[in-house]
């Protein structure tokens, strides 16, 4: 990813961070509360407010700055002044993007975007469509962000003031998209665009950060000399300008080129700059990237005691910077919470003061009614209607209380149900944040797919993969007791403690690493001194993909293979017991399987969601016979199309039907 994006989420966040530094110091801060305090004009009171509510936001102070967002809103609402109420909105909304409450953030700029255009102004209809744009590329919705940033680029006017970094903002914007997309040559062309841009204004700085973000994807396409060349010129702009943000990626860059043409020292001398460079900015993910470099280059010069060494330091600002991410949101989750409870509190207090003053201007009215009758009617009937008064009144009361005893539970029980939500939606992005990703897989398997379709928002089934070298990977797919949130526990245990036994063990051998994660998952469930059963089956190859051979060790979970020429499925079978789970008396280890495989043979590992799912016209379960079926059929399909044409399966197969499993299919093409 370039060099913005590996620091920042987008633009937007780098923008907004450079955009109040006047208000980033706490005595500034106290200075506008005690204006604030003297202040009486709502729409002085929204301005205050709003500086107030950015000096909270550039010092990540997030839950602040809401609640002054908040406020601002009312005054600037009462004092009709709507520029400020979207400037407002639009601030919650980067607050929520930074937390990572990626609907909260969407809800605020969409608030923001639909003010702003009612007022005609291109220049922050632009603004907020780029920043609902950023929200969908957070949440791998790429066609909608897509159209959303093409919408902002036609209201952009050009030749304003603005309309240059707004552009700027699109082009980097859509080549990171496109760059996490493996869409490299869609990705030049925008980044080529930014830096058209940035030369024709002469800017230094955003010349050098768009050569290196074009270098960086011509390192991704291995396309070494092209990426030197930018590169090289990136750092001499980087020097003239005296930038120091962002020059530790360089020379990174320059480290990855040096070391995908085969001149190790020159990248030792590269990568050992960026690591004094970025050790004196404190960047985790940078340092990360150059300690995974590092360890890979001294696994190709055979250094392997160095190599050890630096992944264990890759390893360690890797948990880092995944513990400073969870950290972060839960706070800002506490926050939101608290700030929700406040609004309720607040709006609570509102309700019970209108029915009070609703109430007594009522039994005003029937006060003067009873005196005028009184004076009317004979004392008998005056004290009948009197009497029927007070029963009615008694009964409006208790009616009244039930009704506000309900509305209290029901307002309870939508908090209570929003904090789970949002807790299991959050559990999602840390699940996928652990899973290999897409890119890692394709990268040494180029001819393969992984067919993902959890039951729930998140899942008991996972798949493992591991590139030991240039030439060996691991890869398995594990299917956990369970689903959603108790499968997800399950498969977070397992995850880590294949990572384990692989990485810091050096354990590669499939059979043993199984021996080692049933002894790993009764230890962390404490099996031995409880009633849990818990545990997972799973399916496991090492592969050797330049000597065509596999190992494999199943616990419950098959290898198929399917081969040009025969009109079966070659079924490698598994253990008929699980990892985890009680102890299998007179069985000690797991059986090792060696499979000597041709050119063009394709495997896959799976869970049972897809064969065990109930849908057709007499709603029965799809059945393995009728699985295998399928997965000859489409044998002369390309791996990618064949993840297409199973998903469509499996839903036209599940139709209106309940999914009930989780499914997970993993196909690699030798």
């Amino acid at each position: 990813m370039p060099l913005f994006f590996r620091r920042f989420p987008c633009f937007l966040l780098l923008v907004y961070s450079f955009a109040v530094p006047l208000y980033g110091k706490q005595p500034v801060r106290d200075s506008l509360r005690q204006v604030l305090a003297k202040e009486t004009n709502p729409a002085k009171k929204g301005k205050l407010l709003l500086s107030i509510c950015s000096s909270y936001a550039t010092n990540s102070l997030f839950d602040s700055a809401r609640l002054a967002a908040d406020a601002g809103i009312r005054y600037s609402t009462l004092a009709g002044d709507q520029q400020t109420v979207a400037a407002f909105y639009y601030d919650k909304g980067v607050s929520y993007l930074f937390a990572g409450l990626n609907a909260s953030a969407l809800d605020n700029f969409l608030k923001d975007l639909k003010i702003v255009e009612k007022l005609h102004d291109t220049a922050e209809i632009a603004n907020g469509c780029n920043s609902i744009g950023i929200v969908y590329q957070r949440m791998k919705e790429y066609d909608q962000a897509r159209s959303w940033w093409n919408r902002g680029i036609r209201v952009i006017k050009p030749g304003t003031a603005a309309s240059r970094d707004q552009y700027l903002n699109y082009y980097g914007n859509l080549g990171s998209l496109f760059v996490e997309q493996l869409r490299y040559d869609s990705a030049l062309l925008y980044y080529n665009k930014a830096l058209k841009i940035s030369e024709a204004v002469g800017d230094k700085k955003l010349t050098a950060v768009s050569l290196q973000n074009i270098g960086d994807v011509l390192i991704h396409q291995k396309k070494y000399k092209e990426a030197m060349d930018y590169t090289r010129r990136s750092i001499a702009l980087t020097k003239l300008s005296g930038q120091s943000y962002g020059s530790g990626g360089i020379y990174l860059n320059m480290g990855m080129i040096f070391k995908g043409i085969g001149d190790y020292l020159s990248a030792h001398e590269y990568l050992e700059e960026a690591l004094k460079i970025e050790k004196q900015g404190e960047s985790l993910d940078e340092l990360r990237q150059i300690y995974d470099e590092l360890a890979d280059l001294n696994m190709r010069e055979h250094d392997f005691g160095n190599a050890y060494k630096n992944h264990v330091l890759y390893t360690k600002f890797k948990d880092s910077i995944f513990n400073q991410e969870t950290i972060s949101t839960l706070s800002d989750l506490k926050a939101t919470y608290e700030i929700d409870k406040r609004e309720s509190e607040m709006e609570a207090k509102e309700r019970v003061e209108n029915l009070k003053r609703d109430t007594e201007e009522r039994r005003q009215k029937l006060i003067d009614g009873a005196l005028v009758i009184g004076f009317l009617l004979m004392g008998g009937v005056a004290f009948f209607l009197y009497r029927s008064y007070r029963i009615k009144k008694k009964a409006n009361t208790v009616i009244l209380d039930q009704q506000q005893e309900i509305a209290v539970k029901n307002e309870t029980l939508k908090q209570i149900n929003k904090e789970i939500n949002d807790s299991i939606h959050y559990a999602r992005y840390i699940q996928q944040a652990i899973l290999p990703s897409a890119a890692t897989i394709l990268q040494s398997c180029p001819d393969s797919f992984v067919l993902f379709q959890p039951k729930d928002v998140v899942s008991g089934d996972f798949y493992f993969f591991n590139k030991l070298n240039d030439q060996e990977v691991i890869v398995a797919a594990c299917d956990c007791t369970g689903h959603g949130v108790p499968g997800a526990f399950m498969s977070m245990i397992g995850s880590e403690q294949i990572g384990k036994i692989i990485t810091e063990w050096k354990i590669t051998r499939p059979a043993d690493i199984l021996n080692e994660l049933h002894k790993g998952v009764r230890q962390r469930l404490r099996q031995d001194s409880t009633d849990s059963r818990d545990g997972m089956d799973v399916a496991l190859c090492k592969l050797n993909l330049k000597a065509g051979t596999l190992e494999f060790a199943g616990a419950n979970r098959p290898l198929w293979i399917a081969r040009q020429g025969l009109p079966e499925l070659i079924e490698v079978r598994p253990d008929k017991r699980p990892v985890g789970g009680m102890e299998w008396a007179g069985v000690s280890t797991f059986t090792n399987t060696e499979v000597t495989l041709q050119k063009g043979d394709r495997l896959y590992l799976f869970s049972d969601g897809y064969a065990d799912q109930f849908g057709g016209a007499k709603n029965k379960k799809m059945m393995v016979r009728n699985f295998k079926s399928l997965l000859l059929s489409l044998l002369d399909l390309p791996m990618a199309t064949q993840k297409e044409r199973l998903a469509q399966e499996f839903n036209s197969w599940r139709g209106s039907h309940e999914q009930i499993d989780d499914v997970l299919i993993v196909g690699i093409q030798i």
